[in-house]
């Protein structure tokens, strides 16, 4: 007859190896969402950053219209107090929009980063489970090795 710590060798590995694999299953799902996630926060990201350089490109417009406004009623619209206002202008929305993207552009490494974050945590999670169940064999190695001395002869007959 088989002895009882057998059985329960066995049915211990079973679910070990069961839990091993739903566990794994679960941890690539995980990572799955996250990814869905980081993506639409990257494109929310992306999305603000478009906003920001209309923005900009619109307070740049207002801004030449305005100084070209001024000089039309001063009747300075050849002078360089205009070309001034312009270049200004132009300037300043100028590095607005090297700003916004430079910012952009950190935001996509941050991205970047977490995604890789993600997939080294699952990675790690899932080799860590398979440690614990190749713990679980070496660890009941002699009970398991016991299970090839029964034959169905034994076992039935």
């Amino acid at each position: 007859m088989i002895a009882t710590s057998t059985i329960i060798a066995g049915v211990g590995l079973a679910i070990g190896a069961a839990s091993a694999y739903e566990s794994y299953e679960a941890k690539n799902d995980q990572n799955k969402a996250n990814k869905k996630a980081e993506a639409a926060r990257e494109q929310a990201m992306n999305l603000d950053a478009l906003r920001r350089r209309r923005a900009v490109i619109r307070q740049t417009i207002a801004a030449r219209s305005t100084a070209l406004a001024s000089a039309s009623q001063s009747g300075a619209t050849q002078g360089s107090g205009l070309a001034g206002g312009l270049a200004q202008a132009a300037g300043s929305g100028n590095s607005e929009l090297s700003s916004s993207n430079k910012q952009q552009q950190l935001g996509a490494g941050i991205f970047a980063a977490n995604r890789q974050a993600g997939d080294a945590a699952t990675s790690a999670s899932n080799w860590a489970g398979l440690s614990s169940l190749g713990n679980q064999i070496v660890d009941n190695s002699k009970v398991i090795g016991r299970l090839g001395d029964y034959s169905s002869e034994k076992l039935f007959g």
